[in-house]
């Protein structure tokens, strides 16, 4: 009762606080927060050309300055930008001409471009320091080294192996046919064949309909909607990551209904992790039935999945630490693009053996690739759980749930001891340039940390070893229709409260942190998530799923699910590459954010198919002809 009489207090004070703002007068008469100058025009000058980008940090000739008592009023909500630091990027020579002189020296620039803003902020009767400068001569900012030319001559030799492989390949169909059908059974032919882009178009359209397939055939529809919920929720955050003309609405972002959509963020990629862990459980007691799971065997599935997985992935990163960085330019392009790419370089081979999220985590190269370290720990987890639960296979429910208790409390106490907020919060200077993710130690610490997790592979075993018991079990019998309400009531209450409570919570009502509460939200939520989720799919795969189930089962659907690894991997590069080249602060909406989903979405799996069919269908074939035979459940593998 007390809880609830704080929450209504606090409620009251944050709309009377959202009354008392600033208003639209006072607001618009304050420095330009976000300003860029023409690059593009800059750079016609030549041997003249100075492009610079800088903090200029404030403060008041004197007390008594209306200006700046906006100013503070505004910064006092931490929801809000700090407007009392202007992040701007200047053609030297048109806007202060008098800053270059005879010097080509960094830090005399530096002095004299903060003589020239000041003299412009006297209006305001402000002054102050410039920090963090940045300048783009006519000099190359990356200069191309024996790596990227390494780098571009193995991809053009590779791009011509594709080229020759996928000619050979459709003139000996077309006009040698008898013979090259005794020619691809052999060991050249498959060589040439796992490199067509023919035969790999057959092999991602073409549906081999086992009983096996339709029985779980709603896991890659379920795969392509969550894509689609990561893409959406990733396209969100780039939108308002970038330098924007109405900063305005992006402060009042968090007020709106939109935010509870984008709190949900975290619940998405763990549907991943319950995927996976699903799928392997079922894979290993169908496959292993009658037979013991050694350490060997264990090691073998382990090695299949690193070999499948860890090349294309690997060319992706290897192409963001060379090529990228020389494809583009523009104001913010050599920060947010080139600061990856030197990631890149300094921490690839964290990515090669899936530390990425333990080592120098703060410092991560492409921050997505987060989950796949950590969904190969829980794989190497859950493979040694498997071998435990196969010994003892009554144990089963108490093993499971021991360990999701175990999950639960300790993710409660690592919260509570760390006073960690209930959800990530998209404030606008934390979201700013994806500060809240390189700096965030909640980001680090909780949602991207093996424990905080962990609930969904444990559940996933859970439900796998279900879907492996029920195969061939009709589960719900003559009351579909009963169970059909009820498979609604566990699934879509569920899934929206979770995504809904939480989120307004901590942006609607903007109730005082609690670090009880929001500790509780964290450690009870997602389990609850999890279960819907999984419970979605039990129901959905034996039939009581309703309309949900039969898009799921659609065929396109299948097919698109198969590109979720590609797109994956490649939407980063492509949203950020996007981004990085705008030209001007950009101007967001919500019919604008729209439109970016969609059109992100289309671009992505145009690239992920690329991907998939250049990179990753040509190594999963050499990996079956050179080093191990298909993987357990091959067929319906959860990347």
């Amino acid at each position: 009762m007390m809880w609830f009489l704080k929450s209504i207090l606090s409620l009251i004070i944050s709309i009377q606080r959202s009354q008392a703002s600033i208003s639209n007068e006072q607001y618009g008469s304050l420095p330009e927060l976000f300003h860029q100058d023409n690059f593009d025009k800059c750079s016609f000058l030549n041997d003249e050309f100075l492009y610079c980008s800088f903090e200029y940090h404030m403060e008041p000739n004197n007390p008594e300055n209306p200006t700046w008592d906006t100013i503070q009023e505004i910064i006092s909500n931490d929801y809000n930008y700090r407007h009392d630091v202007l992040r701007h990027w200047i053609c030297v020579p048109f806007t202060c001409p008098d800053s270059i002189g005879n010097t080509t020296i960094l830090d005399e620039i530096q002095l004299n471009i903060n003589d020239c803003y000041d003299k412009k902020m006297k209006k305001y009767d402000l002054k102050g320091k410039i920090r963090n400068l940045d300048c783009v001569t006519t000099i190359p900012k990356y200069q191309v080294d024996y790596v990227d030319v390494a780098t571009a001559f193995v991809f053009l030799i590779y791009g011509g192996i594709i080229i020759i492989s996928s000619l050979v390949e459709i003139i000996a169909t077309r006009w040698c046919s008898e013979s090259y059908n005794k020619y691809e059974n052999t060991l050249m032919g498959k060589i040439i064949g796992s490199f067509s882009i023919k035969k790999n178009w057959y092999r991602l359209t073409n549906v081999n309909y086992t009983e096996e397939l339709i029985y779980l055939q709603p896991i890659q529809g379920i795969r392509f909607i969550n894509t689609i919920l990561v893409i959406f929720h990733h396209t969100c955050m780039l939108s308002v990551m970038l330098p924007v003309v109405n900063t305005h609405f992006i402060e009042k972002l968090s007020d709106k209904y939109v935010s509870l959509l984008l709190s949900g963020g975290s619940h998405y990629v763990i549907i991943f992790f319950v995927l996976s862990s699903m799928l392997l459980t079922y894979g290993v007691f169908k496959n292993f039935k009658n037979k013991k799971l050694t350490p060997k065997i264990l090691f073998s599935i382990f090695l299949r999945r690193y070999i499948r997985l860890t090349p294309t992935m690997m060319v992706v990163v290897w192409f963001n630490a060379t090529l990228w960085r020389h494809l583009g330019d523009g104001p913010v392009w050599y920060n947010l693009i080139g600061r990856e790419s030197t990631r890149c370089r300094e921490n690839w081979w964290t990515h090669l053996f899936y530390l990425n999220t333990l080592v120098n985590s703060y410092n991560m190269c492409t921050p997505t690739l987060w989950y796949l370290a950590e969904d190969t720990r829980y794989f190497i987890s859950m493979l040694v759980l498997l071998w435990y639960i196969k010994i003892r296979e009554k144990h089963i429910w108490y093993v499971l749930g021991t360990l999701l208790s175990i999950s639960t409390i300790f993710t409660f106490l690592y919260n509570y001891i760390n006073d960690f907020e209930t959800l990530i919060i998209p404030r606008a200077e934390s979201v700013y340039n994806l500060k809240y993710i390189v700096g965030d130690p909640l980001w680090h610490w909780h949602h991207i940390s093996h424990m905080g997790n962990a609930c969904a592979p444990i559940i996933g075993v859970g439900f796998g070893y279900l879907l492996y018991k029920t195969r061939h079990v009709d589960v719900f019998g003559a009351r579909k229709t009963t169970w059909e309400v009820v498979f609604c009531l566990l699934t879509y209450l569920p899934f929206v409260g979770i995504i809904i409570i939480p989120g307004w919570y901590v942006f609607i009502g903007k109730f005082e942190h609690d670090a009880f509460i929001s500790s509780w939200f964290v450690a009870v939520t997602k389990p609850i998530f999890v279960l819907s989720m999984g419970w979605f799919l039990f129901g959905c795969i034996h039939g009581i799923g309703g309309l949900a189930d039969k898009i799921l089962r659609w065929q396109p659907m299948y097919i698109l699910g198969r590109l979720t690894y590609s797109v994956y991997l490649g939407h980063f590069t492509l949203l950020m590459s996007k981004a990085a080249v705008t030209r001007t602060p950009v101007y967001v909406n919500h019919i604008l954010v729209v439109h970016d989903v969609i059109g992100d979405l289309i671009m992505s799996y145009i690239l992920a198919f690329f991907i998939t069919i250049l990179l990753e269908m040509p190594i999963s074939s050499l990996q079956r002809l050179f080093i191990l035979p298909p993987s357990i459940n091959d067929e319906n593998k959860n990347k």
